[in-house]
Formats: C-alpha cells, structure tokens, sequence
C-alpha cells in the first residue's frame, strides 16, 4: 500500500505544481511548498481512508469467518445434492475458493448460503469475484480477458456458482478474441 500511496502522493505533487506554475505568479519556492503541502494533504487523506476501509474489511472478514466456523459442516455430497446442478468439480471448486477467501474448510460453506446475508457481499465485491476466478483458472490460462458479475443481494451460493462459470467463459472468450486480433495484426 506504500508504495501506491508514494506513486498517488508524487503524481498528485506533478499535476499541482504544474496547476500552480500555470495559475500563480509566486517564486518557484512558494510553487514547491504550496504543491507539496497540497499534494501532502491529498496523500494523507487517501492513507486514512485507506486504513479505515482496510480496518472495516478486516472486522467483516474476521465477522464472517467466526460466523462460518460456528455452523454444522455440509460434506461435499451433500453440498452437491443440494445445489442440483451439473458442472460439480467446478462447483466444489468454486466452493474451496470461497472458502480459502475467508480462512475456513470448504465443509463450512454450504449450499444454500445466500451471499449478502452469510458473506456480507457487498462489503467483499470485486475482491470475491477475483479471488475465486484467480483460484479455479487452470494452470494452462495464464491470462484471460475482461469480465463482468451479474449478482444481486439475495442472490444463493447456486446461482454464484452459475454466474462465476459464465464469467470464467466471458474471460476466455474475451482472451481468445484478444489473442485472435494480436494474431491478425501482427500478420505483414
């Protein structure tokens, strides 16, 4: 988070200066200091919202995770056999991911889970989405293309793991478009 924080603190000194040197007629001193009081500002208010949402993420994880670790396990025959769907080494992968995001077995995650109410959602998106595509793409994809999550707050584990697969298929499709244009266009 430093070094993000030095990169927004030093960009945000170059566009005042540069603000200042086209607006003030000061000397150069006056420019500098003015620049770097300002951008010093910005820095630091970035930093304290950064920690607070940070400090916020932490206590959601943390509530969520005791919550999860509390509840009856659900074996992965019965996880399936609830779900109803075709697809399950993908699902229980899915499954595992979500687990391994909040740091509890993957008996703890259950089927009929409902995403805002059993993983505060809301608090967690896109980190979710990206955790668990990060975690099920194969070793072979070492790249994929842009993709987009349709979810909703009463939204169950089932249809996540519906819309997580047709995000993966979006990202390969979106990778194998981008491929076949680089083909193209390096072609003489």
């Amino acid at each position: 988070m430093i070094p993000c924080l030095a990169i927004v603190g030093g960009v945000s000194f170059v566009i005042v200066f540069i603000v200042a040197s086209l607006t003030m007629d000061a000397p150069l001193s006056e420019r500098l200091s003015s620049s770097l009081l300002i951008a010093g500002g910005f820095t630091l208010a970035l930093l304290i919202c950064a920690l607070s949402d940070g400090r916020k993420r932490s206590a959601a994880t943390r509530k969520v995770r005791q919550a999860l670790l509390a509840r009856e396990d659900q074996s992965d025959a019965d996880f399936l056999q609830e779900l109803n769907r075709d697809e399950e080494p993908v699902r229980l992968e899915i499954r595992r991911a979500i687990a391994a995001f909040f740091d509890v077995p993957p008996e703890k995650i259950h089927a009929r889970d409902k995403l805002e109410a059993d993983y505060q959602f809301q608090e967690f998106e896109p980190a979710l989405h990206d955790a668990i595509i990060v975690q099920i793409l194969p070793p072979e994809e070492t790249e994929i293309g842009p993709y987009s999550f349709n979810t909703f707050e009463s939204m169950d584990l089932g249809d996540f793991t519906d819309e997580t697969m047709r995000a993966m298929e979006e990202a390969r499709q979106a990778a194998a478009r981008a491929d076949r244009i680089e083909e193209s266009s390096a072609r003489p």
